[in-house]
């Protein structure tokens, strides 16, 4: 594996740069960073396969939907495909997976932490959700290159609310990342029908 996205950097210097990284081996266990590159290295095997399908695979998810529901998405065409977030990075890859199925052009909007992994460069546009001053300069780069991917007639996944949402009243982070307003900036050109998030399940068969 080139590189290791999991890894923390260490910090320029500050007068808390000793602590943290003292604190690296804690913050990494309490981030499940193990885990994640374990998993991380099992979707380099297959080189072949989209990395939607290989994270899919590794993490044991299979994607289910009927052949009614995937006649749905248009083959061509653009096409914004909004979706609640109940599982973090698992909701994009299973949307990636499904609406690949039907045409290769698919792209998702998505926390730019997730940069960290080469292998996602190709599948997702990156803004930053969490706010702060430099916030908005760093979407918008991401934000652009989602709205042109749009007009000139792709498929692009958002996540409306900017955070996962596990329950009613429940979230993870302070998500404004500009998917509202980047779905109300592309109606001149994009698909306006819904979708229901796809089901999936643990070791189908």
């Amino acid at each position: 594996m080139a590189g290791d996205p999991f890894q923390i950097d260490t910090p320029p210097a500050t007068p808390y740069r000793a602590a943290i990284v003292a604190a690296r081996p804690l913050l990494s266990w309490l981030l499940g960073l193990r885990t994640s590159r374990a998993l991380y290295e099992r979707t380099q095997s297959d080189q072949n396969a989209p990395f939607e399908c290989r994270a899919l695979k590794a993490l044991d998810v299979e994607p289910r939907i009927s052949d009614t529901e995937l006649d749905v998405i248009p083959v061509r065409g653009p096409l914004l495909v909004a979706s609640n977030h109940p599982h973090g990075a698992v909701d994009g890859l299973l949307l990636a997976s499904i609406v690949g199925r039907k045409r290769s052009d698919v792209r998702v909007l998505t926390n730019h932490l997730l940069s960290r992994i080469p292998d996602l460069s190709e599948l997702c546009f990156f803004v930053d959700p969490f706010g702060g001053p430099t916030a908005s300069a760093r979407s918008q780069v991401g934000l652009r290159a989602a709205h042109l991917w749009l007009k000139n007639g792709g498929a692009l996944v958002v996540f409306p609310s900017g955070e996962v949402v596990c329950a009613p009243g429940t979230a993870h982070g302070t998500a404004r990342a500009g998917a509202p307003q980047q779905a109300r900036q592309s109606r001149d050109g994009s698909s306006g029908r819904s979708s229901r998030h796809p089901r999936s399940c643990r070791h189908c068969g």
